[in-house]
């Protein structure tokens, strides 16, 4: 006979196993639930993946993520000139298939493209961000550099002292699309990024290198057919892609004489300022060539960047006579004191001291004073006579060359140069040499 707690037990060992039964059953649920919703999940991945899914998933449950590197990636654009042609369509939605596809690169490109496999059993394909394209990060700026949209906005350079590394804008604009970058200011190991297109039909059209907006059609031709990208790779490798207008092809050019690169530096913009729309691509290298010339002779810095100013100091001097500033302020009206700091700054600029080379587009007239209409024709007309006491003006090899300078007239020459190149078929190669996405050359990853 069973006794009552006995029976008190069995009924609740009885309530506790229909309890567990019943959480087991709810976890059991819920998992399948949980699976569920990842399977839909995973066939709408697939789904969006659209004709890259075979090489992303591939048979034994494998994944496998696209890569593609510079090397390969320059070849497949010396192939085709710059040039390149997509598919008629896209199945695709992600992001980065459709970068891919607008380069004109398909799934079963493997000489362009490199594949990796996850080598993970616990990756979740479904994760945010778990399937993305990587790239190098010149791949990136070959991308930027060939497809952006030449204009006012993204054709300008200004050299400054002291200037920062250039980082990358939050948004890159291309003639397909755009990139976004998800934080510029951390890009040391990483940039990770999205892409959208602007159209469809731009996502399928087929695109040439180098493409100026309309409204800056006049200042800049097109290359001829099958020379834009052998200029791309001169103009990465010597700063220009007009040879003749290089400044440091030489092996020996850091070498040479003052008066020598002073030379150069008066042909190579010479060369420029006589463009008649023929585009040429210049990279930083060529305007810190231009400015390291430049200020080698009118400052003289020492290895650690130190300036001479004794030049510009006696030319300060002699254009302050109370001769000179009668005669500007006779032509500009404008008082002595506004005088003297617009003889102060023009000097400077001109031997590039607080200065460096500014370059860009602009169709809108630049406000003047009468002392910015004045001064430049008044500090040419007066360089002779100022420049005729530099000579044994001080001791030493500096003052020496200089002096031959004057003599030869080279120094006049240079100091006349244009600080400004406005309106020029000049192209800025700014994702270059000299740029943080270039020089680093980060892990890039496209969603």
């Amino acid at each position: 006979m069973t006794s009552y707690s006995e029976a008190l037990k069995n009924v609740q060992d009885t309530i506790t196993t229909a309890d567990s039964l019943r959480g087991l059953f709810s976890q059991i649920r819920s998992d399948v639930k949980e699976y569920l919703e990842w399977k839909t999940r995973l066939d709408g991945l697939l789904q969006d993946l659209g004709e890259w899914a075979p090489m992303v998933y591939r048979p034994g449950g494998q994944w496998w993520l696209p890569v593609l590197r510079a090397p390969p990636f320059e070849e497949y654009l010396s192939d085709h000139d710059g040039v390149v042609s997509p598919a008629p369509d896209c199945q695709a939605r992600v992001g980065w298939a459709k970068l891919l596809h607008a380069l004109g690169l398909h799934p079963t490109d493997t000489k362009t493209l490199d594949w990796k496999s996850t080598r993970s059993t616990s990756f979740d394909p479904t994760a945010p961000d778990a399937i993305r394209l990587e790239m190098e990060g010149r791949v990136l700026c070959h991308i930027v550099n060939l497809f952006k949209i030449y204009d006012e906005d993204t054709n300008e350079r200004v050299v400054r002292r002291g200037g920062r590394r250039m980082r990358p804008a939050a948004t890159l604009t291309l003639q397909f699309g755009r990139l976004t970058i998800a934080d510029p200011a951390m890009m040391e190991e990483k940039v990770d990024l999205t892409f959208e297109e602007v159209s469809h039909r731009a996502l399928h059209k087929r695109t040439a290198p180098f493409r100026v907006h309309a409204m800056y059609a006049d200042l800049c031709g097109e290359f001829d057919d099958g020379t834009a990208y052998a200029s791309y790779e001169l103009a990465l490798r010597y700063g220009i892609s007009a040879t003749k207008a290089a400044l440091s092809v030489s092996k020996d050019y850091h070498q040479r004489a003052r008066k020598d690169r002073a030379a150069d530096l008066i042909a190579s913009m010479g060369f420029i300022e006589q463009l008649n729309g023929q585009p040429v691509l210049i990279t930083k290298r060529w305007i810190e060539d231009v400015r390291r010339i430049w200020r080698r002779v009118t400052v003289n810095p020492g290895e650690s960047g130190d300036e001479d100013t004794r030049l510009v100091d006696l030319l300060v001097q002699k254009m302050s006579s109370p001769e000179i500033i009668a005669r500007i302020r006779k032509e500009s009206g404008e008082e002595d004191r506004y005088i003297i700091g617009a003889i102060n700054e023009d000097i400077n600029l001109c031997c590039m001291v607080n200065g460096g080379l500014t370059i860009y587009w602009s169709l809108r007239g630049k406000s003047k004073t009468s002392l910015d209409d004045c001064m430049p024709w008044i500090l040419e007309e007066q360089l002779p006579s100022l420049l005729a006491g530099v000579k044994g003006a001080w001791a030493g090899s500096w003052n020496r060359e200089l002096g031959e300078m004057v003599d030869e007239g080279t120094l006049e020459k240079l100091l006349n140069l244009p600080r400004e190149l406005v309106n020029k078929s000049i192209l800025i190669m700014q994702y270059a040499e000299g740029h943080e996405l270039w020089d680093a050359n980060p892990r890039c990853y496209v969603g």
